[in-house]
């Protein structure tokens, strides 16, 4: 049994409504950008915690 794919994000990573931003807009290279500067924003979190 597999899970689904926005099972692996953080909660802190809305990626539902990035989704859907990008299903309006049609602009992957922002999608990306914004995923990959969220996730970033939250792995600095996690390394300024442990």
């Amino acid at each position: 049994m597999a899970t689904y794919s926005d099972h692996n994000f953080p909660p802190a990573i809305t990626l539902n409504a990035y989704m859907q931003q990008y299903l309006f807009n049609g602009d992957l290279d922002q999608l990306i950008t914004t995923l990959d500067a969220q996730w970033n924003k939250v792995v600095r979190r996690i390394n300024e915690t442990a």
